[in-house]
């Protein structure tokens, strides 16, 4: 048990640089979001008593080092495919002083005809902080992700 409580208490704990852009960030979190992702799927097949701790304290730690202490998120719904930072286009990057919003499309690399777009909206604190990742549907409906 002590192994993994170590491992998910140092999990994603790293310091993110002030000077990032929203861009940047948004890069990165879909990067350890996706490092998240395969380390729950682990945690989930391990089937331990400890896979639950693991995987709450692990993205607990995901949410903080992105959003900041402050932040209130939903249950985890765990899923076995992660998105790739290469499977994603462009589509908006737009910022003021105190806010701005990254708008991304994802093109599932293995069925092309799957596609969604998210929308990083971030805030600028002492850096900029991710406020919410939103899911945004048919009816351009902005669904709250995290």
């Amino acid at each position: 048990m002590e192994q993994f409580q170590t491992e998910a208490n140092t999990l994603f704990t790293e310091k993110l640089d002030a000077n990032l852009s929203p861009l940047e960030l948004t890069e990165l979190f879909i990067k350890d979001y996706e490092q998240w992702r395969i380390y729950s799927w682990q945690q989930r097949q391990a089937k331990t008593k400890e896979s639950d701790w693991n995987i709450g304290k692990s993205y607990d730690n995901l949410i903080r080092k992105y959003c900041g202490d402050d932040k209130k998120y939903q249950n985890l719904a765990l899923g076995t495919d992660t998105d790739k930072w290469q499977d994603f286009k462009l589509l908006e990057n737009t910022s003021n002083e105190t806010t701005a919003v990254v708008k991304l499309e994802y093109t599932d690399p293995k069925f092309s005809f799957i596609q969604h777009i998210y929308a990083y909206h971030f805030k600028k604190a002492d850096r900029w902080l991710l406020e919410e990742k939103y899911y945004i549907d048919d009816n351009e409906e902005q669904l709250p992700y995290l």
